[in-house]
């Protein structure tokens, strides 16, 4: 049960990862 709550925090943190990156793109350009 932690290693499941463990890796969906993981994953949610790396999609918020890339969605912060693109947005960071999106306004540079």
């Amino acid at each position: 049960m932690t290693f499941i709550a463990t890796f969906l925090s993981t994953s949610l943190e790396f999609q918020l990862l890339k969605i912060y990156h693109r947005t960071l793109e999106r306004s540079q350009s």
